[in-house]
């Protein structure tokens, strides 16, 4: 229901029902994480994306970060570098203050795809992450192809 709501573009509406939930009760960035449930990530993604909707990026960034994070730990024996970037940049694109994160993790995603060979999609990423980071920073347009970079882009 929180995501119906939330796509109905009611996000104040769609927190109160996510709240209503009685394994949600009380809520914090915590209870999320405490719980060892991959499911209740989804859940603060949801919330996540609620705080964007309610115009307080930063701390939807925060969330989404956090979610990911848990995530990674929960699943790390499951999931491989190239998803977990994969996943980043598919939150970061929701995000409209994520253009840094999205811009790094192509970054990422592409030294990745070259350490396996994918060359093809290694320079797919290459080409996005340097037209995210000149567009973000077009003084930075001849800077070194290196993450040292792309993390001045990352709030």
């Amino acid at each position: 229901m929180s995501n119906l709501l939330l796509r109905m573009g009611k996000p104040d509406e769609a927190e109160k029902m996510l709240a209503m939930c009685p394994s949600l009760k009380d809520f914090t960035d915590d209870t999320f994480l405490q719980t060892g449930n991959h499911r209740f990530s989804g859940n603060m993604v949801l919330l996540s994306r609620m705080r964007l909707d309610q115009g307080r990026p930063d701390e939807a960034m925060r969330l989404a970060s956090k979610a990911l994070t848990f995530r990674q730990t929960l699943l790390a024996n499951r999931l491989n570098d190239i998803e977990i970037f994969v996943q980043l940049i598919a939150i970061a694109q929701t995000l409209n203050e994520g253009e840094g994160q999205l811009a790094r993790a192509n970054y990422k995603l592409a030294i990745l795809y070259n350490h396996k060979g994918m060359e093809a999609e290694s320079q797919i990423c290459k080409d996005r992450a340097i037209a995210l980071r000149a567009n973000l920073r077009p003084e930075a347009k001849d800077a070194p192809y290196e993450e040292a970079e792309f993390m001045k882009l990352c709030l």
